[in-house]
C-alpha cells in the first residue's frame, strides 16, 4: 500500500502486479442499497426510487439546491438517522476499495466564537460490474466507481462513557409491561439494576396488606433492565424496557458510569491483523504456491503473524475460489526442522486457523491508496458530522449528519452506450412498459372478475412504467402497469393488451430513457443563472421546464416542486452526464473563482450605503466565503482519476434496476455445483443459481449442512436438470427390485429374482404379468402409484400423471395440490394449477426448483440434515435408500469443498 498527502496526485485504479495464477471465473456482480433499516434488515425499495432522497438538503442528483452542479445524492439523519450511530452505510456492489481518507477528529473552521465541524473522510470503491449472462453467454460489463464522501471520523468508533441514572431493586418485585404499565410482566429479583428513563407515570395498584386487598397510588419510572438479580423471571430479558415502582421501599437510586461498546471499523480501515496460529500451517511463499500446494515447510501452533488484509488475491483451487492473504512471520518455528522461519507467506483465513486481533489504523487525515476487496452490503462507514452557519441567525449553527454518494465511470462513450443498449441481450423475469402515447389504456372493472374498462385517457409519451403482473383476458395476454401519468391525471394502475405495448427488461437502459449527455464543455458556470442567459446546454431544457412562472429564474421553491413531480424527477434521474468532478482540480478552481467573484461583488458595496444590520450581514457573508474557500481545499481528493471529466449516474436508480437478486443470499455458487456435476463447468448456470438461492432462502435451506445435503441429493436425483420420472423399464428384474417387494429394494434377492419379505400388496401383477409393464411407462406408473395420497385407481391414470417431477422430485396428486396451494398463495401474480398441468414442474426450471424446495420443507428434511444423517435424508426423499452410496459420496464431496 502507498500513501500520499493531499498535496500530491496519486494514480489509482489498477491492481499491482500479482503472481501468474489462474483467474477465477467472471461472476455476476452483486448489488445492495446503501442504506438499511434501523435493525439492520435490508431495504428493498420499489417504484420511484429517486423519491427516497426528496427533501434532503443541497438538492439532489445533478442540480444542487443553489442551482450548482451536484453529481451525487445526499443521505442525511433527517431521513436515515440509523446511519449516524446504529447501522453503518453499505457498499453498493462487489468491488475493491482503492482509496480512502479518515479524519482522526473532525476538522473545524472558525465561525465567530464557534468551531464548525465537517468531514473530509471518504471511501472510493472500484467496481468491475458484470451483468448476468445474456442470450449467447455474453455479459454487459463496465468499470464503475462509487464515492462515499463525508464519512464519520475515527473518534466516532471509540467507546463513549456517560453517567446514567440507575435504580437498584431492594427486594423481589413485579415490574410492568413497557407497552401497558397496568399489566404485570413478571418479577425481578433483589439486586437487579435498571437504567432509569425520565418518563414517569402515576398508577393505582392493588396490594395485599395483612390478608386484605387495598388500592395504593404509586409513581412508576420507565427503565431498561441492565442486570438481573437472583430469582428473576426467565422470560424478562436483559435489555427489556419495563415500568418499575419508584418507591424507597422497593428501589434505591444511584448514578453509574456507562460505557458504550466501540463500533466496529469497516474492514478496509483495518489493514493489519495480528494472528496466533491454532493449527499448523503449510508455508506457501507465493499465492501461486498456495494454489499448487507447493509448501516449503510447516509453521507450528503458536506462531505469530502480521496479516496484511489489503494484500489479498482471489485464487481458484479444487474448483473453489478463495481469498488468500499475505502475512509477515513475526515469530515461528518450522515443524519439520525446528528452525526459525521468517519472511512473507500466503494463507487462507479459514475458521479456527488462528486467533485474530485487529490493529488500529495508523494513517489519519491523509489520502491512502488501497487494494482491499469488498462485497456488496459490507460496511463502509457512518454518516459524518457537518456544521453550517445560519445567516438569518448568526448565533445559530445547524448540525447535520450526511453522506454524499456518487456513482460514476471513466469509460469511453462507446462502451457506456453498449452497456445502456444491453448489448449482451440479458433478459430476466421483470419487465417495464415503454409507452409511446398511442396506447389505449384500460382500468380494472369494479369486480375482480369483471372485464377491463376502456378509459378516455392515453399515457404521456416517453414513460417507462413497471409491469406489475401478466394475465390472460379472452385468451389474450394482458399486463397491469404501475402508476401511469396521463396529462394531469395519474392512474395508479392501468391495464392494456401486451401486443399494444413495447416491453423491456431492467438491463435495457436505453429503451427506458437513459441518455448519455456531455455537460463538460458547456458546464463552465458553477451556479446556473437563467436570467444572465448563461445556462449550459445540458440544463437549459430541464431548467426552463422547471421555471413555472417563466420569469427566467428557477428558485429553490421551484426546484423543490419539480423534484416532487415524478415525471420531472424521472427525467433527471435517467441522465448520465459527463462532467468535471466536484472533488477534482478543474471544478475546485471554478468554485474558488466563483467565491472570489462573489467576494468582490460584496466588497464593491460601500459601507456608507448599508445599514448597521446590512453591514453585519455583509461581514457574515465575507466570512462565509473565506470559510468555504478553506473547506473545499480540504475536501479535495488529489487523485489522477478526478482530473478528467467523468460520467455520473443516479446511484439508487442504477442499483434498483440492475439488482435482479434483491434480498437473496448467495447460498450456492457455480463452483459448488461443478463439484457435484462436473459437466456444468461449461454451461451457463445463472438462471439455475438465481432460483436455487431464491427458494433455498425461503425454505431456510441456509446452513452449511442443509446446503450440502440438499445439493448432494439433487445432484443424485436429477444432476440439476428438471425431469420427470422415467418409468420406461426394459428389465423385469429391475421392475421387481424397485417396485415389487414389500419394504423396498433392500428386500429384493437378485440371485433368485424374489422378495425376502413378500410381494408388495397390490402389485402382484408385476410378477404374474410382467410383460404388461416392461416398456409400458404409463401402465407401470398407474399401477405402482395408484390408490394412495389422493391418486385414484389404476384406471384413473393418476399414478402416471402424478409421477415424480422436478430436481428432487414431487410425487402424488396430494403433493401436487399442496404445492399448487402454496405457490398461488405466495405468488398471486403467477397463478398456476399444477394438478391440471403437472408437466410445468418438469418443463420449467423455476417451478422445478420451487417444487423441490417445497417438498424438502414439507417433509421437514432440514431436521435430518441438521443431524448430518444421509440415510434419513435419503429415506425422506424416496422412501428407501436407493443410490445411498452415491448420495453419501456426493455429500462428502460438497462438505469437503466448503470446508465442513
Amino acid at each position: 500500500m502507498t500513501a500520499a498527502t493531499t498535496q500530491s496526485a496519486v494514480s489509482v485504479g489498477e491492481r499491482p502486479a500479482s503472481p501468474a495464477i489462474a483467474s477465477p471465473p467472471v461472476t455476476t456482480t452483486r448489488l445492495c442499497m446503501p442504506f438499511c433499516q434501523a435493525d439492520g434488515r435490508p431495504v428493498e425499495p420499489g417504484g420511484d426510487v429517486a423519491a427516497l432522497v426528496l427533501g434532503e438538503t443541497l438538492g439532489g442528483y445533478l442540480l444542487g439546491q443553489n442551482l450548482s452542479w451536484h453529481g451525487g445524492i445526499h443521505l442525511t439523519d433527517q431521513h436515515y438517522p440509523q446511519h449516524v450511530d446504529q447501522q453503518p452505510l453499505r457498499c453498493l456492489m462487489d468491488g475493491t476499495v482503492i482509496a480512502w481518507r479518515l479524519n482522526k477528529r473532525y476538522p473545524t473552521l472558525s465561525w465567530g466564537d464557534k468551531a464548525l465541524r465537517y468531514s473530509s473522510s471518504f471511501c472510493l470503491i472500484r467496481h468491475d460490474y458484470c451483468s448476468p449472462a445474456g442470450a449467447h453467454g455474453a455479459q454487459n460489463q463496465l468499470r464503475l466507481y462509487s464515492l462515499y464522501m463525508h464519512l464519520a471520523d475515527y473518534h466516532h468508533y471509540q467507546p463513549v462513557s456517560s453517567e446514567q441514572a440507575i435504580v437498584r431493586l431492594r427486594q423481589r418485585i413485579y415490574v410492568r409491561r413497557a407497552d401497558d404499565p397496568t399489566r404485570r410482566l413478571g418479577k425481578l429479583g433483589a439486586g437487579s439494576v435498571l437504567l432509569a428513563d425520565s418518563e414517569r407515570r402515576r398508577l393505582s395498584i392493588a396490594e395485599r396488606v395483612q390478608g386484605r386487598t387495598q388500592q395504593r397510588e404509586l409513581e412508576f419510572v420507565r427503565a431498561r433492565v441492565q442486570e438481573k438479580g437472583p430469582d428473576s423471571a426467565h422470560h424478562i430479558a436483559v435489555g427489556a424496557e419495563v415500568w418499575v415502582a419508584d418507591s424507597p421501599e422497593y428501589v434505591e437510586h444511584a448514578n453509574q458510569q456507562i460505557f458504550s461498546p466501540p463500533r466496529a471499523l469497516p474492514g478496509y480501515l483495518q489493514r493489519y491483523q495480528m494472528a496466533t496460529l491454532r493449527q499448523p500451517q503449510p508455508v506457501y511463499r507465493t499465492a501461486e504456491a498456495w494454489q499448487q500446494r507447493d509448501a516449503e515447510g510447516r509453521l507450528q501452533v503458536g506462531a505469530t503473524l502480521r496479516i496484511d488484509r489489503h494484500l489479498c488475491r482471489p485464487v481458484q483451487r479444487d474448483g473453489r475460489v478463495q481469498s488468500v492473504f499475505a502475512a509477515e512471520i513475526i515469530h515461528g518455528v518450522d515443524g519439520e526442522s525446528d528452525g526459525p522461519l521468517s519472511g512473507q507467506i500466503w494463507l487462507s483465513l479459514e475458521p479456527g486457523l488462528a486467533s485474530l486481533q485487529d490493529e488500529p489504523p495508523s494513517q489519519f487525515d491523509t489520502l491512502v491508496a488501497s487494494d482491499y476487496p469488498i462485497q456488496a452490503g459490507e460496511p463502509v462507514g457512518f454518516a459524518g458530522c457537518y456544521d453550517s452557519p445560519t445567516l438569518t441567525d448568526l448565533a445559530r449553527v445547524d448540525t447535520e449528519y450526511r453522506l454524499h454518494l456518487e456513482l460514476f465511470t471513466d469509460a469511453e462513450a462507446s462502451l457506456i452506450q453498449c452497456w445502456l443498449d444491453n448489448a449482451a441481450e440479458v433478459s430476466v423475469d421483470t419487465h417495464w412498459a415503454c409507452l409511446s402515447g398511442d396506447e389505449a389504456l384500460y382500468c380494472p372493472g369494479q369486480q375482480t372478475d369483471a372485464a377491463p374498462e376502456l378509459t378516455a385517457l392515453h399515457a404521456d409519451a416517453g414513460q417507462c412504467v413497471p409491469v406489475l403482473r401478466h394475465f390472460e383476458h379472452e385468451h389474450q395476454p394482458w399486463c397491469e402497469l404501475g402508476a401511469t401519468q396521463c396529462g394531469p391525471t395519474r392512474l395508479e394502475t392501468a391495464l392494456l393488451p401486451e401486443q399494444s405495448v413495447s416491453l423491456c427488461g431492467p438491463f435495457d437502459l436505453a429503451r427506458q430513457g437513459f441518455r448519455l449527455l456531455n455537460g463538460h464543455d458547456a458546464g463552465q458556470q458553477v451556479v446556473i443563472d437563467l436570467q444572465a442567459n448563461q445556462v449550459p446546454g445540458l440544463f437549459s431544457q430541464t431548467l426552463r421546464a422547471l421555471d413555472r412562472d417563466q420569469n427566467g429564474v428557477v428558485d429553490a421553491d421551484e426546484l423543490r416542486s419539480a423534484l416532487q413531480d415524478a415525471q420531472s424527477r424521472g427525467q433527471l434521474s435517467r441522465l448520465l452526464v459527463r462532467h468535471d468532478s466536484e472533488w477534482g482540480v478543474t471544478w475546485r478552481q471554478k468554485v474558488e473563482k466563483h467565491l472570489q467573484d462573489s467576494k468582490a461583488r460584496l466588497l464593491a458595496l460601500p459601507p456608507a450605503c448599508l445599514s448597521a444590520a446590512e453591514q453585519q450581514q455583509q461581514q457574515a457573508h465575507l466570512q462565509l466565503i473565506e470559510m468555504e474557500t478553506q473547506r473545499i481545499k480540504q475536501l479535495a481528493i488529489e487523485l489522477a482519476l478526478f482530473n478528467q471529466p467523468l460520467v455520473f449516474m443516479h446511484p439508487l436508480l442504477m442499483v434498483q434496476l440492475l439488482n435482479t437478486t434483491k434480498a437473496i443470499a448467495e447460498l450456492v455458487t457455480k463452483e459448488m455445483l461443478v463439484v457435484l456435476v462436473p459437466e456444468l463447468a461449461d454451461e451457463n448456470c445463472d438462471e439455475l443459481l438465481r432460483y436455487l438461492n431464491q427458494f433455498m432462502t425461503v425454505f431456510e435451506i441456509n446452513t452449511p449442512l442443509r446446503i450440502c445435503h440438499f445439493l448432494a441429493q439433487m445432484a443424485h436425483e436429477s444432476r440439476f436438470r428438471p425431469r420427470a420420472e422415467n418409468l420406461n423399464y426394459t428389465s423385469t428384474q429391475r421392475i421387481h427390485e424397485i417396485f415389487g417387494c414389500s419394504g423396498g429394494s433392500r428386500n429384493y434377492n437378485a440371485s433368485v429374482d424374489s422378495c425376502t419379505r413378500g410381494v408388495h400388496a397390490g402389485r402382484e401383477e408385476l410378477w404374474s404379468n410382467p410383460q404388461n409393464y416392461t416398456r409400458h411407462p404409463a401402465a407401470l406408473g398407474s399401477l405402482v402409484y395408484s390408490n394412495n395420497m389422493e391418486n385414484g385407481s389404476y384406471e384413473s391414470g393418476d399414478g402416471y400423471k402424478y409421477r415424480a417431477r422436478g430436481l428432487i422430485q414431487l410425487t402424488w396428486k396430494r403433493n401436487y395440490r399442496l404445492f399448487t396451494n402454496y405457490h398461488n398463495e405466495h405468488f398471486s401474480d403467477d397463478i398456476r394449477d399444477f394438478v391440471t398441468d403437472p408437466d410445468l414442474i418438469s418443463s420449467s426450471l423455476k417451478y422445478a426448483v420451487e417444487a423441490s424446495c417445497f417438498y424438502w420443507g414439507m417433509m421437514d428434511i432440514n431436521r435430518a440434515a441438521d443431524i448430518d444423517d444421509v440415510r434419513i435424508v435419503t429415506n425422506k426423499i424416496n422412501g428407501g435408500v436407493n443410490g445411498l452410496q452415491d448420495r453419501m459420496e456426493k455429500t462428502r464431496a460438497i462438505k469437503s469443498h466448503i470446508g465442513i
